[in-house]
């Protein structure tokens, strides 16, 4: 951690954007692994406001990916859900492979909440990804 810590106060000195959103990033995925999930949730959360300023969108699908995952640990079914159809939408609009990952995880969800609620959440995903 302390390692991540140093790199991000020299690219916070540096001004190097993308630096700063894969260090929150990485942050995050190491509290991840670490079974830590609200706080990968908060360095995911610093993340993806660095990768919205810089119109990062492959980094913004990554980060929301993992969001979904911290979420759905915590079981916030209906956060997870938000944050993995944001990701799969950013995903297929980049033509990624990924899209496809994103989906698998998103249809697991999805049986756990009623038609409506899904609905709801493809909106509001819909409605914020079409900004980016």
């Amino acid at each position: 951690i302390s390692f991540y810590n140093r790199s991000l106060e020299f690219k916070e000195e540096e001004a190097d954007k993308v630096g700063i959103a894969t260090t929150y990033h990485q942050l995050g995925n190491l509290f991840l692994t670490r079974e830590d999930y609200q706080e990968a949730l908060d360095h995911y959360s610093k993340a993806v406001k660095v990768e919205k300023k810089i119109g990062d969108r492959q980094g913004l699908a990554r980060t929301h990916a993992q969001m979904g995952l911290a979420n759905r640990e915590l079981g916030q079914v209906e956060k997870a859900l938000y944050h993995l159809v944001h990701s799969y939408q950013l995903f297929q609009r980049l033509r990624s492979p990924l899209a496809g990952d994103v989906l698998a995880k998103v249809e697991e969800l999805q049986e756990m909440v009623s038609a409506d609620v899904f609905n709801r959440i493809l909106g509001e995903a819909s409605t914020t990804t079409s900004g980016i």
